[in-house]
């Protein structure tokens, strides 16, 4: 709802590049950078360093395969375009829909809180947020969940 503040049982954090932001619910947050270098990030604890590496490596590997489909994709609808310009054009749109630079992670225990509805497309259990569409997507671009 447009203009209203909704309430869910859900902590979140936010992990990405350096100085990104995001906003979620009339909230903006922060990301806990992950390693990058030259920025010089530094962490209160190994643990939360490791959690932030291991949420980096999975971005990469998401970035990755992100390319190699859309690529795949749009190289079959357009072979006949095959001119170097047009050719490193599509590689660069390619490159910038397929970076993922942040992480959006929501935890929740639904132990005790029976008023959650039951998850009705894959038998996840209970839920706090249902399956929606976030309208701070800019279109065509690829989100990982």
């Amino acid at each position: 709802m447009k203009g209203k503040d909704m309430f869910t049982p859900v902590s979140r954090v936010l992990i990405g590049a350096p100085g990104h932001t995001y906003k979620y619910l009339n909230t903006r947050l922060f990301t806990i950078p992950w390693p990058t270098s030259g920025a010089g990030v530094r962490y209160c604890d190994d643990e939360v360093a490791r959690a932030c590496q291991a949420v980096k490596d999975l971005n990469d590997y998401l970035c990755v395969e992100a390319e190699r489909c859309l690529t795949r994709r749009e190289g079959v609808q357009s072979t006949a375009e095959t001119t170097a310009s047009v050719t490193r054009e599509k590689e660069r749109e390619a490159n910038n829909r397929t970076v993922f630079n942040v992480t959006l992670l929501n935890y929740m225990d639904p132990a005790g809180m029976s008023y959650l509805k039951e998850e009705p497309y894959f038998g996840m259990g209970r839920m706090a947020v249902s399956w929606h569409h976030d309208e701070n997507l800019v279109d065509r671009s690829p989100v990982a969940v």
